[in-house]
């Protein structure tokens, strides 16, 4: 069922461009208005101090989700439990389309400039470095983590803990930069359970850039790397996904287009691999 889900979901998101439609920022908003709703309900400071406060907001939405989901399973053949984990699924991808931003990057780099600015601070997160010799670098990491955090982790999670998982690592996420924005304590749990939760999909998925590029530089870079801390996340990714493109790590300003269009054909690869590797995981469990 898993991998029904999963297929679906990427053949929307990749190929369908259905975040730009589904407009995830909304879920994003609503979230924010959740938080306010609890905060006036709850006005003593006491109940937004780290770990309760990370506590409140986060696991009553995962607790109603996982009743809702139990509920769901047996009804119509489990019919709608799959359109309830479609629904979920997609909506924790994200937030922004990944794959649109990418594709109008491309297509407008060479005809409009200014709208290729547009995507690439949309992709980037953030304003448009100065120094424009470093751009190219820059949006190759850039996509490395937002692939991470925006489609492999959220498949993590949905396969290790159904619509649940994903929507527990999906409201992490957002809870973090409003946290921090808002210089709520809740702020540093926030960010370590989201290091926590990230451990390991990133390096399976840095494993899985190692099998799909250049494998030699990019599995030993994944050896002496996997067992770093939680704050190595984003350096292990990034590192191993440069050793599987075949660039040079240190010499930022050598990175051109061609690596960025290089990495979203491997992450692009990586998420065959990923498919596979939970079409094979599914089997398994119906065989043993």
């Amino acid at each position: 069922m898993n991998l029904i889900v999963v297929l679906i979901c990427l053949g929307l998101e990749r190929y369908l461009n259905i975040g730009v439609f589904l407009n995830r920022f909304k879920f994003s908003q609503l979230f924010v208005s959740y938080i306010s709703l609890l905060k006036s309900y709850l006005k003593n400071e006491s109940f937004w101090k780290s770990w309760v406060g990370l506590a409140l907001i986060v696991l009553p939405p995962v607790i109603v989700l996982s009743i809702l989901s139990c509920l769901l399973m047996r009804p119509m053949h489990g019919l709608l439990y799959i359109v309830l984990n479609v629904v979920v699924l997609l909506f924790c991808f994200g937030p922004d389309d990944l794959f649109y931003h990418i594709k109008n990057y491309f297509q407008f780099k060479e005809t409009d400039p200014k709208a290729a600015d547009e995507e690439l601070a949309a992709i980037l997160g953030s304003v448009i470095p100065a120094d424009r010799s470093t751009v190219n670098r820059s949006l190759t990491k850039a996509l490395f983590l937002r692939a991470n955090t925006g489609i492999f982790s959220v498949l993590f999670w949905f396969i290790l803990a159904g619509p649940a998982g994903a929507l527990l690592y999906r409201l992490i996420t957002l809870l973090y930069p409003y946290a921090v924005q808002n210089n709520m304590t809740v702020a540093r749990p926030a960010e370590l359970v989201q290091q926590i939760l990230e451990w390991i999909p990133i390096r399976i998925t840095a494993l899985i850039y190692a099998l799909v590029g250049n494998f030699m530089p990019s599995f030993q870079c994944w050896l002496k790397k996997i067992w770093s801390g939680l704050s190595g996340n984003a350096v292990i990714l990034n590192e191993c996904g440069l050793a599987a493109l075949g660039a040079d790590v240190q010499d930022e300003a050598d990175a051109d287009m061609d690596e960025n269009r290089e990495t979203a054909a491997l992450i692009d690869r990586a998420l065959i691999v990923a498919v596979v590797l939970i079409a094979l995981s599914t089997l398994s469990s119906l065989v043993y």
